[in-house]
């Protein structure tokens, strides 16, 4: 079950916001029921991606991190095109972390 941060107000109930629950917080809390078939995952989410067997020859990571306009890019003195640049770059680090490489 999330734990709401003990310094706010939110009571059970509240609409939950992401910053008063945690990235990991958060993580712990959906990775027992996200999975389709336990048996494909190589390594499970973590900090940086997670690793599935895709067939019996390919090996898939995935990368997904949540960005918010303000604290991770501003619209005020970036252009569009440059916040995708910043994001695409967060998750693409997140793989080559884990060792992955482009295939095809």
């Amino acid at each position: 079950m999330l734990q709401y941060n003990m310094y706010t107000n939110r009571k059970p109930g509240d609409e939950m916001q992401l910053k008063d629950v945690g990235e990991f917080n958060f993580i712990s809390h959906i990775q027992n029921d996200t999975i389709y078939d336990p048996s494909t995952v190589i390594t499970g989410i973590g900090d940086d991606c997670a690793v599935y067997r895709a067939t019996d020859e390919t090996d898939q990571l995935i990368s997904t991190d949540t960005m918010v306009e303000g604290v991770h890019f501003s619209f005020r003195y970036m252009k569009p095109m440059m916040s995708a640049i910043v994001l695409m770059t967060a998750n693409l680090s997140d793989i080559a972390a884990m060792g992955g490489i482009l295939d095809k």
